[in-house]
């Protein structure tokens, strides 16, 4: 695919609500969706390629032995959980395409647009006067230096 010049992209408001109206769609398509903390996130099992694998195993155990499980064992529930988890795999896996295309497009157009800033910020420094302006753009690079570099 070509890319784009990211200089002539417009994203007008129609765009934009848009795109939130059909995230929010999303978002009541899937109304039992969860917000994890840090920790969380951190605690318990988590699933993967190879874990989702040893799950559709046990799966088919369970349903071809169920003479092996507990009573006390909530087969419903455990199966129930898999046709859950296997449209959400495929979704996590869908969005994440979006969301990194939407990351990188950022990450490209905000390079250009501080590349952009930083040259109108050399002109401004090479004339006489404007010195509120030149104060004011100063400020960005001495609250730089305590958060890390910021190229000039």
């Amino acid at each position: 695919m070509a890319k784009v010049n990211l200089q002539e992209v417009n994203i007008d408001n129609d765009v934009i609500l848009a795109f939130k109206a059909k995230l929010n769609e999303v978002s009541l398509l899937l109304p039992f969706l969860v917000d994890l903390t840090l920790d969380e996130r951190k605690k318990g099992l988590k699933i993967g390629p190879n874990r989702r694998d040893f799950v559709n195993e046990m799966s088919d155990v369970a349903n071809n032995h169920p003479e092996i499980l507990p009573q006390v064992f909530d087969k419903e529930n455990f199966l129930k959980s898999i046709l859950v988890e296997v449209p959400l795999d495929d979704f996590e896996k869908l969005t994440s395409e979006v969301k990194e295309k939407i990351s990188d497009t950022h990450l490209d157009v905000g390079r250009i647009a501080y590349s952009g800033a930083l040259e109108v910020y050399r002109y401004l420094n090479n004339v006489p006067g404007m010195d509120e302006l030149k104060k004011n753009a100063k400020k960005y690079f001495e609250k730089a230096k305590k958060e890390g570099p910021i190229e000039e």
